[in-house]
């Protein structure tokens, strides 16, 4: 479906919604109790991890009655509240408390949603997150990704962002501003970089008691490039699919990874309504990385390099440059003995020649 349909059917959801709803503005200490009930109830049925769901809903509502939460009187105020509680305890930064759309009235829904219809398309959205992809001086590709799209929709433009860097030296990913996406497609631009049909990451559900497992694919529609330099840029902005994009890489030792920590989100999952107020995001999985055992759900990815990350690219660029050399030398090298073998063999070519045509030898 075009991107502009889906973000106007998007849109026409969301202002009908709105019109049903009422003010969620002050809140009162009976829906605040009924918010962390049902949240509770929720946490219980959906959390990927049972027992964490029950220890920290125990602990929520020991500190509600309590009073903890009651100077919070504000609705948005009482869902950043609960959100930072709920992070800090179950640690999972996936985990939020959101505040339900609300209108006064039926017009001011109209003016946002007209609003929303006439604003131009996010950066990147037209292109399905690839932002960027040049080549740099020296031979270096550069590939700005703000998201891991759908891979049905992105697919053909990581094709042509790969065709275009197929011919570089080293390749660059800039994931700064990557807020995550499909596990999907973060296997399908990993596969570029893999021979081997390595186990990339699995992702583990509470309900089914399923796992789903991510092997490097064994094609893709572009040339695969398992021997070029890579480095991978991040943020404490990259975060979920472009952390398991990045953790990847660096647990396989594939790429090196230069920026800041990553944000520290690794559990899938989704939204689930609370009351006519609130919502959650509740994780209801976890990845499981084949190397580690474990994944970077709080304390992020850390890169191998520590910088600023507006300082990132500039030292990307300079370590690229610096592989490159080191392996054009290493080629010269070997070029150069290469080069001495053959006119020493040559030269006792000539010798035996000589030697045949001689008839005093």
């Amino acid at each position: 479906m075009n991107y502009l349909i889906r973000s106007l059917v998007g849109s026409v959801l969301l202002y009908g919604s709105v019109i049903g709803l009422v003010v969620a503005d002050e809140i009162s200490p009976e829906i605040q109790r009924h918010t962390i009930a049902e949240l509770s109830t929720l946490l219980e049925q959906h959390y990927v991890f049972e027992d964490v769901a029950k220890q920290t809903t125990a602990k929520l509502k020991a500190e509600f009655e309590a009073g903890n939460f009651a100077q919070y009187h504000d609705a948005e105020a009482f869902a950043n509240a609960l959100t930072e509680w709920l992070q800090t305890q179950a640690k999972d930064r996936h985990l939020r408390v959101r505040v339900n759309p609300s209108s006064e009235n039926v017009i001011g829904a109209k003016a946002r949603f007209e609003d929303d219809l006439l604003k131009p398309l996010n950066r990147g959205a037209s292109s399905q997150g690839v932002l960027e992809v040049s080549m740099l001086e020296g031979d270096i590709g550069y590939l700005q990704l703000n998201s891991f799209r759908g891979l049905e929709d992105t697919k053909a433009y990581l094709d042509a962002a790969m065709t275009v860097l197929s011919s570089a030296q080293a390749i660059i990913i800039d994931l700064r501003k990557n807020g995550g996406g499909s596990p999907f497609t973060v296997q399908y631009l990993c596969s570029y970089f893999f021979d081997e049909k390595l186990l990339l990451n699995s992702l583990y559900y509470r309900e089914g008691n399923e796992t789903r497992d991510f092997y490097v694919l064994d094609e893709v529609s572009g040339k695969k490039l398992t021997d070029i330099p890579l480095y991978v840029l991040t943020s404490k902005r990259t975060y979920s699919a472009a952390e398991e994009f990045s953790y990847n890489m660096r647990t396989r030792e594939r790429a090196t990874l230069i920026g800041e920590t990553t944000g520290g989100a690794a559990n899938p999952g989704g939204m689930f309504p609370i009351n006519e107020t609130f919502r959650i995001f509740i994780a209801t999985g976890t990845a499981i990385n084949p190397v580690t055992k474990t994944n970077w759900e709080t304390v992020g990815v850390e890169p191998h390099v520590k910088v600023a990350p507006e300082q990132a690219l500039d030292k990307a660029i300079t370590l690229a440059k610096d592989e490159i050399d080191k392996r054009w030398q290493s080629k010269k090298l070997q070029r150069k003995e290469d080069i001495a073998k053959l006119f020493q063999l040559m030269s006792e070519i000539q010798h035996n020649v000589g030697y045949l045509r001689d008839p005093h030898k």
